[in-house]
């Protein structure tokens, strides 16, 4: 990922000492290990998002059903009480 000889020789060509540049470059590499993703993460990651996107899909279908269900025993109802005050009056 990081040639980190190649990067101390620019740093010492650049009036840094021999230890300074050491430091340096052993900060950035620590930084960059730390906070940069692998090819593994990211594909870890995708997998993760697309099982998340599949339960949300089923979850989103299956709260469609349920209202589905829900509106048409509202309507059945509302028709039935209509019915009921029509026979009444």
């Amino acid at each position: 990922m990081m040639n980190a000889i190649k990067y101390t020789n620019d740093l010492q060509a650049a009036k840094f000492t021999r230890k300074q540049a050491q430091a340096t470059v052993r900060v950035l590499y620590d930084l960059l290990e730390q906070n940069l993703a692998t090819k593994k993460d990211i594909h870890e990651l995708d997998q993760r998002i697309h099982e998340l996107d599949l339960k949300l899909r089923h979850e989103i279908e299956a709260s469609g059903f349920k209202l589905t269900i829900k509106l048409g025993a509202m309507l059945a109802l509302s028709i039935t009480i209509l019915a009921s005050l029509i026979k009444l009056f």
